[in-house]
């Protein structure tokens, strides 16, 4: 990066004195000599690196990589949501508390087993429930009280 630094350097003093030179020229026909052998001189300067051998290997083009922050996983969060959801939705239908997990199978997203407390009534609450989720899931009754939480 040094060597970058140091070429862009003398290119910018190289132009510097150019200019300097070409205002001191007093007339038109060393202007036009002077203008020539100027230019000719900052450009054998702007291509120095390339007659030095300077790689591309050499210049470090890395730009500085933020550190990585760790997100929360967010189908994690989603099938947390989906569970709060659809447990609050089943309790207001059966009138009972109802927790509800979910599982993914690949892609998809199913109903592992429904866990059911206070209800009054439990075999209509778990006929229901089968009703809509079919035999397919584990439906859990528990005697006692609770919201399902």
């Amino acid at each position: 990066m040094t060597q970058l630094q140091n070429w862009a350097l003398e290119v910018c003093l190289v132009c510097a004195g150019a200019g300097l030179l070409n205002h001191l020229a007093g007339s038109q026909g060393r202007k036009s000599v002077i203008k020539l052998t100027l230019t000719l001189y900052i450009l054998v300067t702007a291509l120095s690196p390339l007659k030095s051998g300077l790689t591309s290997e050499e210049i470090d083009w890395q730009t500085p990589q933020l550190a990585a922050q760790p997100s929360p996983d967010a189908g994690a969060l989603a099938l947390a949501r989906a569970e709060s959801a659809l447990s609050e939705e089943l309790s207001e239908k059966v009138g009972a508390g109802v927790r509800v997990t979910l599982e993914r199978q690949g892609q998809e997203v199913a109903v592992a087993r429904i866990t059911v407390s206070g209800a009054a009534d439990s075999r209509r609450v778990e006929a229901q429930l089968r009703e809509d989720f079919g035999d397919g899931v584990k439906i859990v009754c528990e005697s006692g009280g609770g919201n399902g939480e």
